[in-house]
């Protein structure tokens, strides 16, 4: 059985591909990445073969999959006019595809006008120049249904509608997701399967029950977001920094440690020299529910990172970024989420109050983050179907 996952993002490796891949190696799996990732200094990893198509031309993709052979198709949400190109392209070649959610969803999320916008528009004009010439020459390859792959495209271009682009299952977090993707891509209820957003790695690492450890000492955890590498702020790193540090001064200041986890697309060693006049310690490899568990208080922004808390039963807080205009309302029932540092030095001077959501929490979870939160059970839907098609 041969597998190709296409991961938008160096971050998927760890998320995702190397939690999935030592499951699907004993079921003798054959797996291979696409990417588009020019940082990749590898070919290999774990003995999953890593192929950059981001120079490639179309007919050379298809020739590529032609070789490869897949049985099925993996692809990670929607970040672009590529990713459709790709399920286009896969659907044509006959290979089933299916998606998996990754991060939080909205018709935003995956509309090809708001990505553009959020990021360097050189960069995206660009790009999507690129993409367009791949479209054209993914019709050549298949002239008989041009109108039809022309009516996808614009369906998907300017009203973010996706039905009918090829995908066979989707794999979803939750109840609330499968509402919001069924919007978007008109989806039979077949079609879809609720998990859970995937935090272990085996079921058996799942606790029956939330244990909260009230023994450890204060300590606050904020879990960072790339927001300037994204292009979703007008601020720089230093004045993050000096945001970050007021937080961290003011946690200090009400007898809490600060540890903060830097986001896993950015660069662990720039980081490390811009806050080492700082006393903030960093992380970024390693458990995030180590880090959670061991932690009073969590600060965050929009990240699905922010639903380990809620699986683990600790406050969470939501903090305005300067200068983005980014609005989440994913975790307005669970979380206390605060303007100002103003507000965030009151809730600290009155703590009774960091508990006021957690009520909430056992509700919220059943709506939005799905009862089976392994990659396990992801790994065993994965299977199922390939066993099914193999048949």
């Amino acid at each position: 059985m041969r597998l190709i996952f296409y991961i938008h993002r160096n971050s998927f490796l760890k998320n995702w591909i190397l939690n999935l891949s030592p499951m699907l190696f004993k079921n003798n799996v054959e797996m291979y990445i696409f990417h588009r990732e020019e940082y990749h200094s590898t070919d290999t990893i774990d003995g999953i073969k890593l192929i950059n198509i981001s120079k490639y031309e179309l007919t050379e993709i298809y020739y590529l999959i032609k070789r490869i052979n897949p049985n099925l198709f993996v692809i990670f949400g929607f970040r672009s006019f590529f990713e459709l190109i790709l399920i286009r392209l896969f659907n044509f070649l006959n290979v089933n595809i299916i998606y998996i959610q990754h991060g939080l969803i909205s018709r935003n999320h995956i509309s090809f006008f708001s990505r553009i916008s959020s990021v360097n528009f050189k960069t995206s004009f660009v790009n999507y120049l690129h993409f367009t010439k791949l479209f054209f020459q993914f019709i050549n390859l298949n002239p008989r249904n041009v109108f039809r792959e022309i009516k996808i495209i614009i369906r998907a271009l300017f009203f973010t509608r996706y039905s009918n682009v090829g995908i066979d299952e989707f794999y979803l977090f939750s109840k609330e997701a499968f509402k919001v993707h069924e919007k978007i891509f008109s989806f039979s209820e077949r079609d879809a399967k609720i998990i859970g957003y995937p935090l272990f790695k085996v079921k058996t690492n799942i606790p029956s029950q939330t244990v909260i450890n009230n023994t450890l000492k204060k300590r606050v955890l904020y879990i960072h977001e790339n927001f300037i590498q994204m292009k979703l702020t007008k601020i720089n790193y230093h004045q993050e920094r000096d945001y970050i540090q007021e937080i961290a001064t003011l946690s200090k200041q009400y007898g809490y440690d600060f540890i903060m986890q830097l986001h896993p697309m950015e660069d662990f060693v720039k980081y490390s020299n811009l806050y080492k006049e700082t006393d903030i310690k960093l992380f970024q490899e390693g458990t995030l529910n180590d880090l959670v568990n061991e932690s009073s208080i969590i600060l965050g922004h929009s990240s699905t990172a922010l639903f380990v808390p809620i699986l683990l039963g600790k406050p969470l807080i939501i903090l305005g970024f300067p200068g983005s205009k980014l609005k989440i309302d994913e975790f307005a029932d669970v979380s206390l989420t605060l303007g100002s540092l103003k507000e965030y030095e009151s809730l600290l001077c009155n703590p009774e109050n960091l508990i006021s959501k957690l009520g909430n929490y056992g509700a919220y979870k059943e709506e939005h983050l799905g009862t089976q939160n392994s990659y396990e059970d992801y790994c065993n839907l994965i299977l199922g179907f390939l066993q099914r098609e193999m048949k």
